[in-house]
């Protein structure tokens, strides 16, 4: 189980990035003609799992005595010759030290799942686990800790969290460059909205969905701002300055399968937000489907973007 032990190391850390769960391996054994050969093979697939991480608040301070909760698996064969058979998960918790730092060591296993980041003055807003293969049977590879780097945790303090106006619902776009107009406060098409989505497309009209088009899209705050999002940060906070009146709505994939672009938004009574936007630029017909939602806060100059878990 987790070494009560925290661990002092001061060094630079790096932010979470979460990995995909574990799936089971199909890597065959040594010798499938003897049942004890084979479960012994499997047993020793389970490797040791030692973790360092780190909880911080949304301004980079360490924050201690926050409850950490993970679970591990560990994978048996059996002796009647089948492989992989078996799964046992077994589950623990650990408590950050004054300087924000955790560690779970001294276990054996395939890989461990950060469950639970809890503490009664700070929210955090991860809302599945976090895992991290230590066997190394996924795509992404095997994780390798590093005391010296440990993992990032990011929480919010509760009492600096504002109630929030979410919004969520689509608009549609013709092909022909006439800017749509979206209201960020209603959630639903509005000729005076704030968000205004223009889209260029030749042909304006497809015959099919996915048929050959070149296309180009604009995202425009009405007599404000608007900027690129990170869409996996930490701490949802809207940056002070950098506001475009318009944007490019980007062409390229969205990395990890993520279908929406994430932007700030600042409207011209200087209220900010944060949307995603996803423009189907192949949709068929003369018009193409533009699904928006967001997150704004109705207090004048506030920043604050972080949704609480209530929401």
């Amino acid at each position: 189980m987790a070494d009560p032990t925290p661990t002092s190391n001061r060094d630079a850390f790096v932010p979470a990035v979460p990995i995909p769960a574990p799936v089971q391996s199909t890597q065959p054994v040594s010798d499938r003609s003897d049942p004890q050969k084979m479960f012994e093979a499997v047993e020793a697939t389970n490797v040791p799992i030692n973790f360092w991480g780190k909880v911080i608040d949304q301004d980079n301070r360490p924050v201690s005595e926050v409850r950490v909760q993970y679970d591990f698996t560990i994978e048996h064969g059996n002796l009647s010759g089948v492989a992989w058979s078996d799964q046992e998960v077994r589950t623990g918790e650990t408590v950050s030290d004054k300087e924000g730092l955790f560690s779970v060591l001294g276990l054996k296993g395939h890989d461990l799942s950060i469950l639970a980041i809890k503490h009664s003055d700070y929210q955090f807003r991860g809302k599945g686990a976090v895992s991290f293969d230590f066997f190394g049977s996924t795509a992404s590879g095997k994780f390798v800790p590093n005391a010296h780097r440990p993992i990032v945790f990011t929480v919010v303090r509760r009492d600096q969290l504002e109630p929030l106006i979410h919004v969520k619902g689509s608009l549609r776009v013709q092909g022909e460059g006439v800017p749509e107009r979206w209201s960020l406060w209603e959630g639903e098409p509005d000729p005076n909205g704030e968000l205004a989505v223009t889209l260029r497309r030749e042909p304006s009209v497809l015959q099919r969905p996915g048929q050959d088009a070149t296309w180009s899209a604009d995202l425009a705050i009405v007599g404000g701002g608007i900027i690129t999002a990170p869409w996996d940060e930490d701490v949802r906070r809207a940056p002070e300055l950098g506001y475009l009146s318009s944007i490019a709505y980007p062409q390229a994939e969205q990395k990890r399968g993520v279908p929406y672009r994430s932007f700030y938004v600042k409207t011209a009574d200087g209220k900010f937000g944060r949307i995603q936007v996803e423009l189907n630029p192949y949709s068929e017909g003369a018009t193409v489907r533009c699904a928006i939602t967001g997150d704004m806060n109705p207090r004048p100059g506030s920043r604050n973007l972080e949704p609480s878990n209530d929401e």
